[in-house]
């Protein structure tokens, strides 16, 4: 059978860990589904039970595969790992207190709320690179897909940059979308798009 000209897409956010529950900066580092978290994950997989997704890609960490396995459970889906859909890399902040990256870097920290596209993290990723990284990761997963529906679960910085890159929108937005984008939501994608070259939004408006 032909491949369909479009593809559907389940976008899902993890719950927190125990270090976003914490208030600690968690980046890329492996860290469990907190028990809010869990419960989280165990709603979501409930809210999209039936909706028979073939497959359901996420970053090989632990919070991630474990919401991807509630979702799979749910859809009848097989849970697929793709290293390039990890979290923004928070280098040497990984860990870190808010409190104490505000306390140790006040001016850094202000400007990471503010505009956090402008902020290179020490020995991490910067939000344009973090965001190109995923999007060609997804990009290239998506386009593989047979008919049907697939799933996509990301960490919350991954799904918000994510977000920006369907509505067209800077990075530096990223902290907005966070807070108001949706942490379910289906997205219709024509497959010609995936074999176009992006036009990358800029950082700035």
């Amino acid at each position: 059978m032909a491949k369909s000209d479009e593809i559907r897409v389940l976008l899902l956010r993890t719950g927190q860990t125990e270090w976003d529950q914490a208030g600690r900066l968690c980046g890329a580092t492996d860290v469990p589904l907190s028990g809010p978290g869990k419960q989280a994950a165990a709603e979501q997989a409930a809210g999209v039970a039936g909706s028979e997704l073939s497959t359901v890609f996420c970053a090989p960490d632990e919070a991630s595969m474990a919401t991807a396995e509630e979702v799979a459970k749910a859809t009848g889906a097989k849970v697929k790992a793709v290293e390039g859909l990890a979290e923004l890399n928070l280098g040497l902040w990984e860990g870190l207190l808010e409190t104490e990256l505000e306390d140790k870097c006040p001016r850094l920290y202000r400007q990471w709320i503010e505009d956090p596209a402008s902020v290179q993290v020490p020995e991490g990723e910067g939000l344009e690179e973090a965001r190109d990284r995923i999007v060609e990761h997804l990009t290239k997963a998506l386009a593989r897909s047979k008919n049907g529906a697939v799933g996509v679960v990301l960490r919350p910085v991954a799904h918000a940059l994510v977000g920006c890159e369907f509505a067209g929108t800077p990075s530096k937005n990223v902290w907005s979308m966070m807070k108001s984008g949706p942490t379910v939501q289906w997205r219709t994608i024509p497959r010609i798009s995936l074999r176009q070259p992006r036009t990358k939004a800029r950082t700035g408006t």
